[in-house]
This record gives structure tokens, sequence and C-alpha cells, in this order.
């Protein structure tokens, strides 16, 4: 449940910072494999997200640790990257 929570947390500051005319794309990063289900889940909201958004937001997952592990991922957020 936390994974959904903070997509939604970062969707809403997304849209809350008057990004509506720009596209924003939100890189999702997970150590567990592709078909794991919160993987495959994050492609259903990802699919939603598109198109609610009209596509001006757009989410990337980047499943099995392609952008580094958990304390890589967790220090990068932590550092604005």
């Amino acid at each position: 449940m936390k994974r959904l929570s903070l997509a939604a947390l970062a969707i809403g500051a997304t849209l809350a910072a008057g990004v509506h005319a720009r596209t924003v794309t939100i890189r999702w990063g997970d150590v567990v494999p592709a078909t794991h289900p919160s993987v495959q889940m994050i492609e259903r909201i990802a699919a939603d997200v598109k198109s609610k958004s009209n596509g001006r937001i757009a989410i990337q997952a980047f499943p099995a640790g392609p952008l580094g592990g958990s304390r890589d991922m967790i220090d990068a957020v932590a550092n604005g990257a």
C-alpha cells in the first residue's frame, strides 16, 4: 500500500505545482522483477494516469533495479536526483 500512496503523492504534488501545460515524467524504480504484482500494478496505474492527464503525466517503471538498489534510490530521492 505504501507504494501506491507514494505514487499518489508524487502525482498530486506534480499537479499542484501548476504544470498543466507541460509534460512531466515520473521515474518509478523498484528492485523486484517485472513479473512482480507491484510492478504490474504500477504499469496499470501509469496507463490510467497517462489517459486521465491527456498524456501530460507519464510514469516510467524501472523494475529489477536498473536505477540501483533500494538504498541507492532512497539516496537519489533524498538528494533530489
